[in-house]
Order: C-alpha cells, then structure tokens, then sequence
C-alpha cells in the first residue's frame, strides 16, 4: 500500500471510529516538548564537573553550581561517581544537567524514602473567575478542538484558559460510583462530588465569533445533563527548557532485608529518581535508574509539554504492594506530556497515571518486562491517554477497577490502545461520558461479548453482578496503519502547517 493510501486509509478508520454524539478520537499529536514540533536540544555546556573524591558528597556541590547558574546552559557532570545524600533542584529555566552516559553515576545513599533529582517548583494555577463564560453548547464532543462561549469577548489569543467541567452527583451516581462495594479492608470510599471538579489547562490560538479554539482537545464530552462547563483565563507559573540526560540514577539499600524467597525488600533507601513540578516545554533522556523503590520519573502538579525518551528501569528494591515500583508516572496535574521509548523490568505498573490526570498525555514504544501487574490507567478517572504500539508481557488494562486500593473505580475515560501487544488486554467504556478504544492491539481479550473461539474469556466477576460495557475493539489480534497513531497524527498536522509552539517573548 503508497504512503498516500496509508494516510487516506487512516483517516477514514479515525472517522468510522467516532460515536453518535460527535466524540472522536482525539488529536494527540500536541504533547511533549514543543509540542513535538522540534528536536530536543544539545543545549551548551557552561560548566563542567568533577565528581569529589574518596566518596564525598556532592550535593551541596552540585546544588551550588546550578545555583550560580546565570543564564541558560548544560552543566556536564563528568564520569564518576556523584554520591547525593538529598534532593538536588534544578529551581530556574534553561539549566541542563548532563552526564557522559552510564558512566556518570548519581548515587542515591541516604537512608531514607526521598527524590534524587527535581525539576522545577511549587505551582499553583490562578483562576481570573472574573473572567469566567459558561460553555454554551448543550454537547462539546470529545476531540473537539474549540468550544463555543457566551461571552467571547472575556478571552483573548494567546492566554492560557482551563476548560472547567464540574463534578455533580448525577454524574457519579450514572457512573456506579456512589455505591462501590466495601472492600474486605474497610478502606472503600465512594466517590464524592468535591473531588471531581475537573480542569483542562490550554492555550487560546484563535476566536473566531463564539468560538474559542484551543492548543489542544477536549478529551472529555462537556454535557449539560452533568452541569455542563465553564472557560476560565489562568496562570500557572512554570520554568521552562530544563533537561536532565545522559547518566546513571543508582540508590543505595539494605541487601541484608529481604522477603521468604529472597527477593530484596528494603524500602529505607531513594524512592524516585527524578520529579517534575511546575514545568514546561522540558525533557528527561537517556536516564537509567537502578534499584529505586517507587518511579523513575514522576510528572506531577503542573507539569506540562515534557518529552521523556529512551529511559531505562533497572531492578527495583521494595515490598511488591501498592504504591510500589510504578516506573513511569504520570500524577494529577500533568498534561501534554510525551512518554517514548523507555522500558521497565520487575517493576509492577508500567506507564501509568494516578488521579484525575488531565491529557491528553501520550506513551509511545514503551516496553515492560517481567512485570507484576498490569500497564495502564491506575485509579479515578485520568482521560485522555494514548498507549500506541506498548508492548509487555502481562496485562494492558483499562477497567472499572472497582474496590481496588481505597476504591479506584473508573480508572480511565476516553482512551486508545493503538496496536500494542500484551499477555491479557481489557478494555471497558464507563457506563457513561466516556468511551475506549483498541485498535490493532494483540492479546488475549478480556471480554464475555467476544463470540470468538481464540479469545478465552477471563474477564473479573463484580460484586454487584454487573457485566461492565466493552470498549470499542478494532482488528483485534492484527495491526493497523499507520503503525503509530501519535506519529501519523504528528505528520498530518505538521503537513498542514499546524504549528504551536511559540518562544516566550
């Protein structure tokens, strides 16, 4: 098949795979650094390192080097080995920290749970409520690039807005999620009102009438019959143009503490190697970490177009339970960040996402080996995600998880498996204000609806009786084109001059 039908073919299977209402899969080609418009930069070196001697620390070294930073630049640690007994903080935009590969060793030693390295600061968003404009279209679908306000003139080309979608009991209660069954822990919470008050940060990149156009896609259906939704301008502070690359994140640990089958257990040692707050238009590449207890990566509050490629999960050291050994993380409060290119072992949540995580947000070529549990959405309602072409040897899940934990329930909305491949893969759309898809993807289906011999069933029974409804399934057990979604939907808009970013004046 010519390239021309390719890209004809997947249009056409893009538009077959919309629902009634409008909702469409949307444009996740604007994540990551630049909005994946430009190549990560080889950013300068100003400063370069050694590592102390005879196993000194080095924090305060390093900390004071970023810390005497006057302008943008790399500071090059050269190989060696760094021992770091707290968190190093990179606070202001365009520092880089970069290593000479495998053989820059950042050494996690204090005897505690702790962050090796951060980018970026304590961010709180402000709303300009006065600003405020009700959404007036009875239904924004998902994918739509615009909303319609009533009162236009409160906006203006280039501000940051959030839409705003408010948590209402109908919603809840539609959703089953006012009654999930108590958990033999007695932990189960049901899910309340107040915590589901959503926000979606974009950019204004026109106004046309009515019309707001955004940076990026709705990934949730704004609907009136659930109180609808507001635009609000905003601020959020960030830095920005921040990297850390090339080195070797290593924690110490008790190898004494160990479980009944030997496996090492210690949980007093590095916890993460690298967090993100307050953060935009910044990347983490070519970063291993060895031994962490939690992630290597953590993309938190405000975290923003982050690009993390070609990162390597080593051999983590903790208890195998909750909260534990999730490689790469995506917490409530990052959006448009793009995951590529990275792999785990031994760890128990591949690329996952917490709590209410606004998208859409993107993991792409990412693999997973010997794992403990399953890639995926963890808990509460995390929308807009894209898995295009994952591949891991246990479970690819996107489920009403139900009791698990404290009451994860519905953990992902609006969702795409493009072509990924897994031991076991489940897909369900919540009972309402959200579908998922999996297109192209191989495994083993986790369905009572399939009615076809080479898929056994192995779906989970619930508590309540219910069969939870079937995600929209695709070619299943047999790859499409384009081979990546992200990278076909990059290329369209690219072709058609569709360009984001633009540099901070």
């Amino acid at each position: 098949m010519t390239l021309s039908l390719i890209l004809q073919s997947a249009a056409a299977l893009l538009l077959s795979l919309s629902q009634p209402k409008g909702d469409a899969i949307p444009d996740f080609s604007r994540v990551g650094y630049h909005y994946g418009e430009d190549p990560i930069p080889t950013v300068p070196v100003v400063k370069t390192l050694k590592a102390p001697k005879k196993g000194r620390d080095a924090s305060a070294l390093l900390q004071q080097a970023i810390d005497e930073m006057k302008g943008p630049g790399a500071i090059l640690l050269k190989a060696g080995t760094w021992n770091l007994d707290t968190t190093v903080v990179i606070p202001r935009s365009g520092i880089v920290l970069r290593g000479e590969g495998e053989k820059t060793r950042l050494v996690a030693t204090a005897r505690k749970q702790y962050t090796l390295l951060k980018i970026g600061r304590d961010s709180k968003r402000k709303l300009d409520s006065a600003r405020k404009s009700r959404i007036s279209d009875s239904y924004t679908p998902v994918g739509q690039l615009w909303v319609r306000v009533e009162t236009p003139g409160n906006f203006r080309k280039g501000e940051r807005v959030v839409i705003f979608r408010p948590g209402t009991q109908e919603w809840i209660t539609d959703l089953h999620m006012d009654r999930i069954p108590m958990h033999p822990s007695g932990t189960t919470k049901q899910w309340r009102v107040a915590e589901y008050n959503l926000y979606w940060e974009r950019i204004v990149t026109d106004i046309v009438d009515d019309k707001i156009y955004l940076d990026s896609p709705v990934v949730m259906a704004i609907d009136d019959q659930y109180g609808g939704g507001l635009l609000i301008p905003c601020a959020t502070p960030r830095i920005s143009e921040c990297g850390i690359e090339n080195m070797a994140l290593i924690s110490v640990f008790d190898e004494s503490i160990k479980d009944d089958q030997g496996r090492w257990t210690d949980e007093q040692h590095a916890w993460t190697g690298i967090s993100v707050q307050g953060a935009e238009h910044c990347w983490i590449r070519n970063v291993s970490t060895t031994y962490f207890g939690y992630s290597l990566f953590s993309l938190r509050t405000g975290s923003r177009n982050i690009t993390v490629e070609n990162c390597r999960v080593y051999m983590p050291v903790s208890i195998v339970t909750g909260s534990r050994r999730y490689a790469f993380n995506l917490s409530t409060g990052a959006e448009l960040c793009l995951v590529r290119d990275c792999s785990c072992d031994n760890d128990r949540h591949g690329c996952v996402t917490g709590a209410r995580v606004c998208g859409p947000n993107v993991f792409l070529r990412c693999k997973g080996t010997t794992m403990w549990s399953d890639f995926g959405p963890h808990h509460r309602w995390s929308t807009g995600l894209l898995y295009d072409n994952i591949d891991t040897d246990y479970q690819l899940d996107c489920q009403d998880r139900d009791n698990w934990g404290s009451g994860h329930g519905w953990a992902g909305a609006n969702l795409v498996f493009w072509n990924c491949r897994s031991k076991t893969i489940t897909c369900q759309s919540p009972w309402v204000s959200a579908q998922n898809w999996a297109v192209g993807c191989i495994g083993t289906i986790d369905s009572k609806k399939s009615g076809k011999k080479e898929f056994k069933n192995t779906t989970r029974t619930y508590k309540d009786g219910l069969q939870r409804p079937d995600g929209i399934f695709y070619s299943h057990g047999k790859h499409v084109e384009p081979a990546s979604l992200y990278e076909y939907q990059l290329k369209e808009r690219l072709a058609a001059g569709t360009r984001l970013y633009k540099p901070a004046q």
